[in-house]
């Protein structure tokens, strides 16, 4: 199990249910796109490691959207929608492709 946080980037702080500081950035108007969230999580120390999926939508529990990011700790979300909150999960996959439970989700508002 590894716990997902996100980073603050500029732009204003929220809190996800876990009590982790949150913040996104990008242009300066609400409804544009092009907002960023940084998100880093807890190294997985399975021996057989792969790698790391990031999992986000707009509705909590609903992830319309994944990106495999590959065997690293941290990145950053880009291309977001701002004003939009974002909800978000990881999983961990080893070298046969078995994915890992979710991480823990965690919301923020891209400002």
């Amino acid at each position: 199990m590894f716990l997902l946080i996100l980073i603050g980037c500029g732009g204003g702080a929220d809190t996800d249910s876990g009590g982790s500081t949150a913040g996104g950035s990008g242009g300066s108007t609400a409804g544009g796109s092009g907002g960023t969230i940084k998100l880093a999580w807890d190294s997985n120390t399975e021996p057989n490691l792969a790698g790391y999926k990031i999992y986000y939508g707009t509705v909590t529990g609903t992830y319309d959207r994944s990106i495999d990011v590959g065997n690293v700790t941290t990145y950053d979300l880009t291309g977001l929608t701002q004003g939009q909150t974002y909800f978000i999960v990881a999983t961990a996959y080893d070298k046969s492709n078995n994915e890992s439970g979710y991480s823990n989700e965690v919301s923020i508002m891209v400002r």
